[in-house]
């Protein structure tokens, strides 16, 4: 049996899990994501741009944290890269940095 192919270090089993557990929405927008394929071959989409979702990560310490959509994958880096001045962080993103999703599914694991 061929091993499967891992994204970014998950299996697609794992990243069926992530969106189950995030209630099939971007973990910080709320926005829907779409389950697209056959069964048993799923593939997990963002409906704003039809590309696979994009998994998360820390550029920091490189875990993974969570399925979003890349609109808000943008702006959260624009966030981590100090891009909006004086601004205060919004708390949502801070509790969701410090207790990403992904910990609960998968533990801490490398983005690779």
């Amino acid at each position: 049996m061929a091993k499967e192919k891992l994204r970014h270090g998950l299996t697609r089993k794992e990243i069926l899990e992530l969106f189950r557990h995030q209630e099939g929405k971007c973990a910080l927008s709320g926005i829907e994501l779409e389950l697209r394929g056959e069964p048993g071959a799923e593939e997990v989409y963002d409906p704003t741009t039809g590309k696979r979702i994009s998994i998360d990560h820390s550029h920091e310490t490189n875990l993974i944290r969570g399925l979003r959509v890349q609109k808000v994958n943008w702006l959260v880096e624009q966030w981590d890269h100090g891009s909006y001045g004086s601004l205060s962080k919004p708390p949502e993103l801070s509790a969701y940095q410090e207790n990403p999703p992904a910990f609960a599914v998968i533990g801490k694991r490398q983005f690779v």
